[in-house]
């Protein structure tokens, strides 16, 4: 397939793999909060809490992976392809028994530490030892998802997420309506993952040439990814211990009726963070295989246009939220949830709409060139940063302390982008600030108008209007002020064509 459809349909679906989800989450939340309450609601909320601690078991590995399978896929080996494949699922299937065993044994150590009411202790075992069967189908999406995108089919993986969501939201809401609870809802959840995982295998059979279970483990791919261990164990470990950090320490110190207050901000940062993340992951397989055949030279005009067209995005996606986010709470969710997140909302729109423009496009580079061990130094640097803010900032400032939090650690993203670009890549700094600039001042200049006419957002209907009127505003100023080159023009309407519209330049 040619590479620029193939680059087309990859934005799509990870587009689609994104906002399906989203709307799902948008449409289901008021329901479920409505009928489970806040504390049973904040209950299933720590439950995928556990499950994102637990990712640490997997090593970091699908970053190897998808680097790894991406080559092959570069070179056209087959061979090799399959027996990659074959070792790894092995060995995420250890790594999912062993996290399943650890999280069963520990429930209740577990519960004890968390602040949650007598009422909900029963409930709150049961979950938890339902989450320690749903890391399995958890440990087994990641695999698949890592396997796909790097044979750059993010069309299958993102139809597998959106299967995932559709099956835990639709399923665990008619649980609900027949009276099972949280329980019901929740089980759901883990059911989904482990469809979707046994899925990812079915599909991924057929790269495969002969599943053999000896040796359980090749000894010849292990020696591959044990180099790899090392940065992605920490990188998890990291990740695990100081990432959820905001919502355990909420959870302990304020309890679990504000960790659902706190948890619909953080959803919606992490979902339009996770969306423009989803649209241009696709960049993480051609670096590596840009590095694999040595097209550097390719590759800092591709980074540039990389990290422009991620900041276009993130000014379309962030700003109106920033602006209008206590308007859209409060007729998604209601009144009160609107003024007591309001603050925590706009302050990690915020340093999130940042660390995406700026973070986004370094790490994928830094990683498809096999920087892992620079990529792990900051993300792990990153964690304690943030795990440091938290214990403070969330016992004396609240719910705000945490995106305190967020915005103190964007002086170690700066940093880090710059320590990239001049010691690592060797990339014309001034070159990459162009590409921020303008589509960020542009998105500034048209933010500051909509502001005042905050007041009209008053219903659904005016509140779509302004939203919607942002990204036309910005993409024909943009269109009329040169933003869009006449390369990057010229890429539109080939895209466009390419995938089938019937546009023509």
């Amino acid at each position: 397939m040619n590479n620029l459809k193939r680059v087309g349909i990859n934005m799509i679906s990870g587009g689609v793999g994104f906002v399906i989800p989203m709307a799902i989450n948008f449409f289901s939340t008021p329901y479920v909060i409505k009928i489970l309450g806040k504390e049973a609601f904040g209950l299933q909320v720590l439950g995928n809490v556990i499950i994102g601690y637990l990712i640490v078991a997997d090593m970091g590995l699908d970053i190897p992976i998808t680097k790894k399978i991406a080559e092959y896929y570069a070179k056209n080996d087959e061979g090799y392809k399959s027996k990659f494949l074959i070792a790894t699922i092995k060995l995420y299937f250890i790594i999912g028994l062993l996290g399943t065993l650890i999280v069963f044994l520990f429930t209740e150590k577990l519960i004890s530490l968390l602040a949650i009411p007598s009422g909900l202790l029963h409930d709150a075992k049961l979950v938890f030892y339902m989450t320690s069967i749903g890391f399995m189908g958890s440990i087994i999406n990641m695999w698949g998802k890592a396997v796909f995108n790097g044979i750059h089919r993010y069309d299958l993986a993102n139809a597998v997420s959106i299967f995932n969501n559709l099956f835990g939201v639709i399923i665990g809401i008619l649980l609900l309506v027949n009276g099972y609870g949280v329980i019901g809802f929740f089980s759901a959840r883990i059911v989904g993952l482990l469809v979707s995982g046994l899925i990812y295998i079915f599909l991924a059979r057929k790269l495969m040439n002969r599943f053999t279970l000896f040796p359980i483990i090749d000894y010849e791919v292990w020696s591959y990814l044990k180099e790899q261990i090392g940065y992605g164990f920490v990188l998890r470990l990291s990740g695990m211990i100081f990432s959820r950090m905001d919502q355990t320490l909420i959870s302990s110190y304020l309890g679990v009726a504000v960790l659902t207050v706190y948890s619909i901000p953080i959803l919606i940062a992490n979902t339009l963070s996770g969306l423009i993340a989803s649209v241009t992951h696709f960049a993480f397989p051609m670096a590596s295989s840009m590095s694999f055949t040595r097209s550097i030279s390719e590759m800092e005009p591709f980074f540039i246009r990389i990290s422009k067209f991620i900041t276009i995005i993130s000014t379309l996606v962030f700003v109106p939220f920033i602006i209008f986010g206590d308007k859209f709470l409060a007729l998604w969710i209601s009144t009160e949830v609107s003024s007591q997140s309001h603050i925590v909302l706009v302050m990690l729109l915020s340093a999130f709409y940042i660390n995406t423009c700026f973070t986004i496009a370094i790490i994928v580079f830094m990683v498809g060139i096999g920087q892992l061990k620079t990529f792990t130094f900051y993300g792990a640097t990153r964690g304690i940063l943030l795990m440091i803010n938290f214990a403070f900032l969330i016992k004396f400032y609240g719910l705000e302390g945490a995106g305190y939090s967020y915005i103190i650690s964007l002086v170690l993203d700066f940093a880090f982008l710059v320590y990239c670009l001049r010691n690592k890549l060797k990339f014309n700094i001034r070159a990459v600030s162009n590409a921020h600039i303008k589509p960020i001042a542009l998105g500034l200049f048209l933010g500051t108008i909509m502001f005042f006419l905050r007041s009209y957002a008053s219903s659904w209907i005016n509140l779509l209007a302004l939203i919607t009127s942002f990204p036309i505003a910005y993409c024909i100023i943009g269109w009329l002020i040169n933003l869009f080159d006449h390369t990057e023009k010229e890429i539109i309407y080939k895209l466009v064509n390419k995938i089938g519209f019937g546009v023509r330049n």
